[in-house]
């Protein structure tokens, strides 16, 4: 649930900053992959990334118009900055103490975390695709 969060903010960063769809699917396409590197470094199947609690619940939360979490990250894309308070804003920055792994393995999830943390801008998901 907190991975999908923090990539939903991404998402949501992606809208904010009025990105071609491109960008979108690349995005897409590198969270599904880093989703199954966390899964292999936690002794967790990957392939289970690829079911409905996986890929179809990524999918399903970032594109909600009810999405706190895209909400907060397409203010986050616009603004730099947010009053939204989404789930991701506090786990974030907690799984990536958790997970020092994720500094080097996950660089979408990293950056993200450094965005809703204020230490980088919305704009820094770019160097990520």
């Amino acid at each position: 649930g907190i991975l999908k969060n923090v990539y939903a903010v991404g998402v949501g960063i992606i809208a904010g900053l009025d990105l071609e769809q491109s960008k979108k699917q690349i995005f897409i396409e590198k969270t599904i992959a880093e989703m199954k590197v966390f899964c292999e470094n936690n002794n967790i199947n990957p392939e289970m990334v690829n079911n409905k609690a996986g890929v179809g619940d990524f999918l399903t939360t970032s594109n909600s118009p009810n999405s706190r979490n895209r909400a907060m990250g397409i203010e986050l894309g616009k603004m730099g900055k947010t009053n939204i308070r989404g789930e991701a804003l506090e786990a974030a920055p907690k799984f990536v103490e958790r997970f020092p792994f994720i500094k080097e393995k996950m660089p979408l999830f990293f950056s993200i975390t450094k965005i809703i943390e204020g230490e980088q801008p919305g704009k820094s998901l770019i160097g990520t695709l």
